[in-house]
């Protein structure tokens, strides 16, 4: 149960980076070029500013034009390689040799390289690492990655990008694991938003995911790992509500900096490690109500327990769903329950 608050891909990162819900600034939408707030820190700025080297790989998609990563907080940013030609999403690169090589491959590299250097300079890091690709579509992606899948035919690309994914990740556990550094290195690993539908993506139990599956909760669903050996259970599943608004002050309570007041997230570690128990957020809320945007990306919701209050405008009539009992959401309960819908709606 581990939700992105803002979906698509802009208003989710700046959210992310903020720790704030997007309409705590005004972000409503994909409204890309919104500045994100100036007087906040992101939590790479808090990182830097108590002497962590902070680094950033892969898309951006934040804040202004004037507000690039180095604006922001990170210190070092990955160069991204020439594209084979200019076609929109390709992630195919001509590297230094001359040869094609996919984007995610040199993202792994790149992964690998910035901690080898902090960590020959003794040098505390914090790495954001937001690869470019998995990202639709996967036309042009090496074979080599489809053919080490068992996917299905109309998911095979998609799950081709995800081997390239784990591979990278792959090699930032291996140099950790050969440096003795993986009870010392938090990771978290999840997403801007949930699969992509067209794709073969699926939020099985749950329906919907990023295209035409945008109103139902499978686009807010980013399942997600966190990884610190020594501290964090292996292998153990939290099932209580938590979205990416809290990644923020994970992270710096982790590392023991202090935590701004306009966080609307919390510290998962109590959680994570069994001290507390339940739901990290009572509420969960949507608000994609920005009348400039695509109409399949309005999103009115809220989310509590096992309900899930929705529509698509402010202006339609609310339809309420129970999760555990139909996760699909196929049947409208508003009506049975006119208690729940006015509970949350006021919300």
């Amino acid at each position: 149960q581990a939700y992105v608050t803002n979906p698509p891909c802009c208003p989710s990162r700046s959210s992310l980076i903020m720790g704030m819900y997007g309409q705590h600034f005004g972000k409503y939408g994909m409204s890309r070029g919104m500045p994100i707030p100036d007087d906040k820190p992101t939590f790479a700025e808090i990182f830097r500013d108590h002497g962590y080297t902070t680094g950033q790989i892969g898309k951006w998609d934040i804040g202004t034009k004037f507000q690039g990563p180095t604006a922001r907080g990170f210190m070092e940013v990955a160069n991204i390689p020439p594209r084979t030609d200019d076609t929109k999403n390709n992630f195919l690169c001509v590297a230094e040799d001359g040869s094609e090589v996919w984007v995610t491959e040199i993202d792994g590299d790149n992964l690998v390289e910035f901690v080898d250097r902090n960590r020959k300079a003794n040098k505390p890091f914090m790495m954001y690492w937001s690869p470019l690709a998995v990202h639709s579509p996967h036309k042009t992606i090496p074979e080599k990655y489809p053919a080490r899948t068992t996917a299905s035919k109309d998911r095979r690309k998609l799950a081709g990008g995800i081997v390239c994914m784990d591979d990278q990740v792959g090699k930032l556990l291996d140099y950790l694991d050969q440096h003795k550094l993986r009870e010392e290195t938090l990771i978290i690993f999840s997403s801007d938003n949930g699969g992509n539908v067209s794709e073969g993506a699926s939020s099985a139990p749950y329906r919907g995911g990023k295209g035409k599956g945008t109103q139902q909760v499978g686009w807010t669903l980013a399942p997600t790992i966190v990884s610190w050996p020594g501290v964090v259970p292996q292998g153990k599943a939290f099932d209580g509500l938590a979205c990416t608004l809290d990644f923020y002050p994970t992270m710096l309570a982790a590392a023991g900096l202090p935590i701004p007041e306009h966080i609307d997230g919390y510290d998962l570690m109590p959680y994570l490690t069994g001290k507390q128990k339940g739901d990290v957020h009572e509420y969960i809320y949507w608000l994609n109500s920005d009348p400039n945007d695509a109409k399949h990306r309005q999103l009115v919701a809220v989310r509590r327990k096992d309900w899930r209050l929705y529509r698509q405008k402010e202006t339609d009539v609310w339809q309420l769903f129970d999760l555990a009992k139909d996760p699909r959401e196929e049947t409208d309960v508003a009506k049975q329950f006119p208690e729940v819908v006015m509970q949350l709606a006021q919300k």
